[in-house]
């Protein structure tokens, strides 16, 4: 129950991004992010359910970048890279 209400914030979080970066709501995208072990484990459960919310064609964990989008989630930083396919 908890991933799922981790999945679904990092839904809305990546579909906000989304509009801020002026993608077409059809723009498929391939997401980049980095966050504590916890919620990796979380993002990588929910993989599925979130690359269909989210109209995703990849979703990697990768090292910091200073260029991501820090998000929080239940008091805990996630940074998210998004790009267009």
């Amino acid at each position: 129950m908890l991933y799922e209400g981790i999945a679904r914030e990092f839904v809305n979080r990546v579909q906000n991004l989304r509009k801020q970066s002026n993608f077409e709501i059809i723009d498929r995208i391939t997401i980049k992010y980095n966050t504590n072990e916890n919620f990796k484990a979380a993002l990588e459960i929910k993989k599925e359910f979130i690359m269909n919310e989210v109209l995703g064609e990849q979703m990697d964990y990768v090292d910091f970048n200073e260029k991501m989008t820090e998000f929080e989630i239940n008091d805990e930083k996630i940074f998210v890279l998004l790009s267009k396919v």
